[in-house]
């Protein structure tokens, strides 16, 4: 039987969450002895518990940040401690503090060999910390599990905007970059499928793309609607993406390094805002969109003609 999040569910975990965060549960810290932090990540956020001898002192979660959506597991495992650390340093910073976590390779953090730039960073932090590392299974992690995974729920007939990726018309080494994600036109909801991923009624325009889409790329139709745009005309591939094409060149910057200069122009693209514009390499950009620059010559040759009459 699918489980349905209600809206008694949902005054029942208000309720639950109401009662976990007042003083007759939540305790006071007594002494430096016998602290213990739980710490969990999922897909959609953060959760961690700060104990000590078995009680309560506090509970923290948060959602994922856009970027964060593309960390790895361990990077994710690595993330909710630092941000127990950062929330809870004036309880545990300078006493020794246990962490479990249940991601078994993370008890290793301190000993592997290779670490990218981002664990470095974090690393370094932890170093000023007296910890122990420790695993613990999942299922035994029932509350900051809990925390971690609370997500947005739709049900059918439910009407939502589509996420696609909007990618820049000129390749940097060899690869074309991201601009700021877009939504595309609301969609009727027809069916769940599983608990995380739903099938949409798609418009005939759209009948090359699978109709099942994962939560995270759905948005409930309240959205901004500057964050909205047609989808007739912006030709959406099957991978849902499609390609942004600049219309002007807003500014130019020269930036001088020892043995050369480079330069910059700032692009308009073509369904973006103003304060949206990128900074490209000039010669990229002029390899592929002369005209651009074109058009800003003859622009000043005029205004130089203008100058030398005066």
């Amino acid at each position: 039987m699918k489980f349905q999040w209600s809206k008694a569910c949902e005054k029942s975990f208000l309720e639950l969450k109401k009662r976990l965060n007042t003083t007759p549960v939540l305790t006071l810290p007594e002494g430096t002895q016998g602290f213990v932090v739980y710490c969990d990540a999922s897909r959609v956020g953060l959760g961690c518990v700060l104990m000590q001898n078995g009680k309560v002192i506090a509970y923290a979660s948060r959602q994922l940040k856009v970027h964060e959506k593309n960390y790895p597991t361990h990077d994710l495992e690595l993330a909710a401690v630092v941000v127990s650390l950062k929330i809870w340093r004036h309880y545990i910073y300078g006493v020794h503090m246990d962490v479990f976590t249940d991601h078994k390779s993370f008890q290793y953090v301190f000993t592997q060999k290779e670490f990218n730039l981002r664990q470095r960073r974090w690393l370094e932090l932890l170093k000023y910390y007296d910890m122990s590392i420790l695993y613990h299974p999942s299922k035994a992690n029932v509350v900051v599990d809990a925390l971690s995974r609370k997500e947005l729920e739709f049900e059918v007939d439910d009407w939502v905007y589509l996420k696609v990726s909007s990618m820049k018309g000129v390749r940097r080494f060899g690869k074309k970059g991201k601009l700021s994600p877009r939504y595309i036109d609301p969609y009727r909801i027809s069916k769940g499928v599983g608990n995380v991923a739903y099938e949409l009624e798609l418009p005939q325009e759209l009948a090359p793309v699978h109709p099942i889409f994962h939560i995270s790329m759905l948005k409930k139709c309240m959205c901004d609607p500057s964050l909205i745009i047609p989808n007739e005309n912006i030709g959406i591939k099957d991978s849902l993406s499609y390609e942004e094409i600049p219309v002007q060149n807003l500014d130019r910057q020269v930036c001088k390094l020892r043995t050369k200069e480079v330069a910059s122009v700032k692009v308009l693209w073509s369904n973006l805002f103003v304060g949206e514009a990128t900074w490209e390499a000039e010669e990229d950009m002029k390899k592929i969109y002369l005209h651009l620059f074109e058009t800003r010559e003859v622009q000043d040759q005029g205004t130089n003609s203008l100058l030398s009459t005066l």
